[in-house]
């Protein structure tokens, strides 16, 4: 059942090594850099149509801190989740969540492209939320509130570094999915 987990983690690990094997930017400056141009999270390409970028910015990042700090996140809630919600409600709450992130990104913060997983993994909490409101699991509340709050704290004092609009649109939206799963609607 940790297979999602671990498929997920190994993905968005070979997107963050790929630019080092292929030079995507054509011997013209940096392969990271070209590649994650290629998709991130661009307002204005997703206006041009270049819809893939709500999903493939989900598997992107900027910097070893940066993946490393994600991965480490999905590891860590991914069980929980997992337990809580089966296979098939971690990947609807992880992929719809980066989804929902990326939208949020998108429409509130449209002047700089964002990459990484946050949105999805704030999606995976806002599921653990539902799950601890819904069944009075006052302690996990507390944590989870906690642990949202400090988060959302390090974005907005970021000067801008971290997407929290994608934060708070991957929360939302697991949070939703959550009471929806739980719910059984």
């Amino acid at each position: 059942m940790e297979a999602i987990i671990f498929a997920l983690i190994g993905v968005n690990v070979i997107a963050f090594i790929l630019p080092t094997i292929i030079d995507f930017s054509g011997g013209r400056g940096s392969s990271n850099e070209a590649f994650l141009r290629m998709g991130w999270n661009s307002a204005s390409d997703i206006k041009d149509g270049e819809y893939y970028r709500l999903i493939s910015s989900m598997f992107l990042h900027g910097d070893f801190f940066h993946i490393l700090v994600n991965m480490y996140s999905l590891y860590v809630v991914g069980f929980n989740i997992l337990e809580i919600f089966g296979s098939v409600g971690f990947f609807l709450i992880y992929l719809f969540s980066g989804i929902g992130g990326s939208i949020a990104s998108f429409a509130l913060h449209p002047r700089t492209p964002s990459v990484g997983a946050s949105g999805a993994i704030f999606g995976l909490v806002g599921s653990l939320l539902a799950f601890s409101i819904l069944s009075g699991q006052t302690g996990l509340l507390g944590n989870i509130i906690i642990i949202i709050a400090v988060n959302l704290v390090i974005g907005f004092t970021s000067g801008g570094r971290i997407d929290n609009y994608g934060h708070i649109g991957g929360l939302v939206t697991g949070t939703v999915i959550g009471l929806l799963l739980i719910l059984g609607v």
